[in-house]
């Protein structure tokens, strides 16, 4: 018998011992655990007693025992997981405040006769048939190698939603050779901030849609990032983006030699990168939904007709950074999609070129070439196949499951099925287009299956394609480079060279920092200026960051209800958090923010079925509605100073006015409204009356100063002193017709300005500032300023911290390819 066969028997054994003996309880083992040195660095962690039937918890319960008081028994601790085996986590593995480091048994540490593939990290249904949902809280450092991450708990499911949370701010994650799978959103969530990611030699597979069009993503930033490195690894299958950060930007994106196959929707979510480059990539069948009349092609409400794979748009002034000072970098990317998405598409789907008519506006704008600012976009392909070696060619396995074997272009069909039952109402759940060749397909029996390593990553994505294969800005092939002899090793060798050639493309480097902002209706006055109060139904609009709150008094403490003026956006379903004096209010549900849902019948658990979705409408929550357990007595108020928070979780839904009423009357204690608001980074509207017409520039903070026909505002920054250097102002302004402005800094004029009607800011030449106090003038007619921006200009190193080594243990280099 071949030792490969003897693998496979050893490894049928395991799953028929699983199988039947997978109905013990699942307090059986909860106490399981392995003894570690406190002499030896590495802890190799048992997930069986020689049963081969695992135990329940046996990381999570190790790691609980070598902790004392927050610290391992060895300072550089590692746990290493058993080659093939299962480490189920009912209860979620926590680090807090240390950093986690996990990795798999190697075949060279083994033998081949030994090695079974990577150790998998699984959650375990407990007797109710659920899951906690989490696999790990991450609250310090994390180190991954070698593992193989599945969000598909033992029962089948795959709806647990981000089941690796990173807590902690400023944690470091590095996740490498690593294979993550089965998801219907995303395995990593980021809630906090200033992280750093770092993924090498992994893949990221059939993270897919079976409900919406939105599910499937890589990664999910929610607060943004330090910086993102992803390098040499795969994205198979993603029902809709690779990158989600639309609350804040990551500051430093590197996306450099990936291979990216079946994407249905964009690259990216969120359009605001601050510096990014990506090059030397491969994408086959991007945003292969399309779009049809669902994403509102027809209706006449988008101002571009396509959205793009690559999506770059202008920053939120909130940010602290302009235009200017940004780096986009997207070169030497190829791009196909196959031609049965063109027959599908025929004349009612748009199919997605690369970038819209927007991203295209500030890569020309802001073009490094010119001169003009960061922005570098050139010599990529469209439309040209490069032969991936699986794409037209089905694996040959020899699995017990030859139905599965199939080449990747065979499943497009499937593809096009999960799309059609979405647009078409046909089925629910949608059809499901993973790709799982020599693996059972029964989602009942699908975690149990033999983990031998060709079997969990069947795909040769390599290619023969003559140009793609010395493409790159560093001569080496397009995509992930494991798939070529050779070629991942010259990388590490040069990376540093490469990836400054890379960066350097963006031209010169610059920084841009806001370091003061004014309001000019705080500024002085002069002339014909006069501050304009907006006077009619102010509102603020929620998509996916920011807040808005209310700081108020009360007379008497007691117990009150809210009565929200709201707007659903024509969304049937919204939940957003509310939160009182620094608590998130619950409703009845439970729900991790608070629930506005106009038809869904929970008997008593929703007050707002039936509410209007279209237009603004009044939405009562009422202390005694709240959850019990989870919000009791939420709205009971302290006399004195109170605050009541919103902030987006879903987003996408509007908010005009929030009364403070006691409760169980309508007699109103405090009433807040925009114009005495504080908020950041969400929209603001306006309409002649509450339902009314739309009105256009709106100023922010609901107030700005008029020019006239000769009118000056002066503004003095903060009243503070700044240091000696090059400073720009940026001026936002509101109006209907062009007007022309000087710039006055310190008593001396440095420029004209035109600031056109179709415009909303302008940035002014820079000037030099000996230090001190700054004081800007803006003089002129008929222009309506909102607020100014002070911009310190310097240069900036570039960023090389990704030189360091990784913290941790030694990480393996399999090269070439490592799956």
């Amino acid at each position: 018998m071949t030792g490969e066969n003897m693998k496979h028997n050893y490894k049928l054994l395991l799953t028929m011992l699983f199988v039947a003996i997978g109905i013990l309880s699942s307090s059986a083992y909860a106490q399981d655990y392995t003894e570690c040195s406190a002499t030896e660095a590495e802890c190799l962690v048992a997930y069986h007693n020689g049963d081969f039937v695992p135990y329940q918890n046996a990381l999570r319960n190790t790691i609980l025992n070598d902790t004392l008081n927050g610290e391992r028994k060895h300072p550089d601790r590692v746990y290493v997981l058993e080659t093939g085996g299962t480490y189920y986590t009912v209860d979620a593995i926590v680090n807090q405040g240390f950093h986690l480091k996990l990795r798999s048994q190697t075949e060279a540490e083994v033998g081949t006769s030994s090695y079974f593939g990577p150790a998998r990290l699984q959650l375990k249904t407990d007797e109710s048939g659920g899951t906690n949902g989490r696999l790990m809280t991450v609250q310090g450092d994390l180190t991954l190698e070698g593992l193989f991450i599945t969000g598909m708990h033992d029962g089948g499911g795959t709806g647990n939603y981000l089941p690796i949370r990173i807590s902690a701010d400023n944690a470091r994650v590095v996740v490498k050779d690593c294979i993550m799978e089965q998801t219907d959103f995303a395995l990593f969530g980021f809630d906090s901030q200033n992280n750093k990611m770092y993924v090498y030699d992994s893949m990221f597979r059939n993270h897919i849609n079976l409900t919406q069009q939105w599910e499937g993503r890589g990664l999910r930033f929610e607060a943004g990032a330090d910086s993102l490195i992803i390098e040499n690894s795969s994205f198979l299958n993603l029902g809709m983006t690779v990158i989600q950060s639309e609350a804040a930007p990551i500051n430093y994106t590197r996306f450099v030699h990936n291979t990216v196959i079946n994407v249905g929707r964009i690259f990216n979510t969120g359009n605001f990168w601050k510096e990014g480059y990506v090059a030397n990539n491969l994408f086959l069948n991007h945003y292969w939904h399309g779009e049809g009349d669902a994403d509102g092609i027809n209706d006449g409400t988008r101002e571009y007709p396509y959205t793009g794979f690559l999506v770059v748009g202008p920053i939120a002034p909130g940010f602290g950074f302009p235009d200017q000072g940004r780096r986009m970098v997207y070169t030497k990317n190829a791009h196909w999609r196959d031609p049965q998405f063109a027959t599908y598409y025929s004349d009612t789907i748009n199919a997605q070129p690369v970038i819209n008519q927007l991203t295209d506006s500030m890569f020309t704008t802001f073009d490094a070439t010119q001169d003009l600012g960061g922005f570098y976009y050139a010599d990529n392909w469209e439309g040209v196949d490069p032969n991936v070696a699986v794409y037209h060619n089905a694996p040959q396995l020899g699995s017990s499951y030859p139905e599965t074997e199939i080449s990747l272009e065979a499943n497009v069909p499937k593809m096009i099925d999960n799309i059609r039952d979405l647009r078409e109402g046909r089925q629910s759940p949608l059809t499901y287009w993973g790709w799982d060749p020599g693996r059972n397909p029964s989602p009942a029996t699908y975690s149990v299956q033999p983990l031998r390593p060709n079997t969990l990553n069947p795909g040769d994505f390599s290619y023969d394609n003559s140009t793609f294969l010395t493409a790159g800005t560093d001569g080496l092939p397009l995509g992930n480079l494991n798939y070529h002899d050779g070629a991942r090793a010259d990388w590490e060798s040069n990376k540093a060279q490469y990836v400054s050639e890379i960066e350097a493309l963006a031209g010169a480097v610059k920084t841009f920092e806001v370091v003061g902002s004014q309001q000019a209706e705080d500024g002085s006055l002069t002339g014909t200026a006069a501050e304009k109060v907006f006077d009619g139904f102010a509102y603020f609009n929620f998509e996916s960051s920011g807040y808005v709150e209310w700081n108020f008094d009360l007379e008497t403490a007691g117990t009150f209800d809210l009565n929200v003026l709201t707007n659903m956006n024509g969304n049937t379903i919204r939940g957003q958090r509310v939160i009182v004096n620094g608590t998130s209010i619950r409703d009845c549900m439970g729900w991790g923010e608070y629930i506005w849902d106009s038809t869904t019948d929970n008997g008593d658990c929703n007050p707002h079925i039936g509410m209007n979705i279209n237009e603004w409408t009044w939405t009562r929550i009422n202390n005694a509605d709240l959850h019990a357990e989870l919000s009791p007595d939420g709205l009971v108020l302290p006399a004195g100073a109170n605050t009541i928070r919103l902030e987006p979780s879903w987003g996408y839904q509007g908010f005009a006015q929030v009364d403070v009423l006691d409760a169980g009357t309508d007699d109103v204690v405090a009433s807040l409204t925009p114009l005495n608001a504080d908020y950041n980074l969400v929209g603001v509207g306006g309409q002649t009356e509450m339902n009314g017409e739309e009105v256009e520039g709106i100023a922010s903070g609901f107030k700005s100063v008029e020019l006239g026909d000769n009118g000056t505002v002066a503004i003095t920054f903060g009243g503070e002193e700044f240091d000696a250097g090059t400073y720009r102002i940026q001026v936002f302004y509101t109006q209907e017709t062009d007007a022309t402005v000087s710039y006055t800094i310190n008593g001396t004029e440095i420029e004209t300005a035109t600031l056109t009607a179709d415009g909303s800011f302008q940035l002014s030449s820079s000037f030099a500032h000996s230090g001190g106090t700054i004081t800007a003038e803006i003089a002129g007619s008929d222009a309506n300023i909102d607020f100014v921006d002070l911009i310190k200009e310097s240069s900036m190193s570039t960023p090389t911290e990704w030189q360091d080594n990784v913290e941790g243990f030694n990480l393996s280099q399999n090269y070439p390819n490592p799956f």
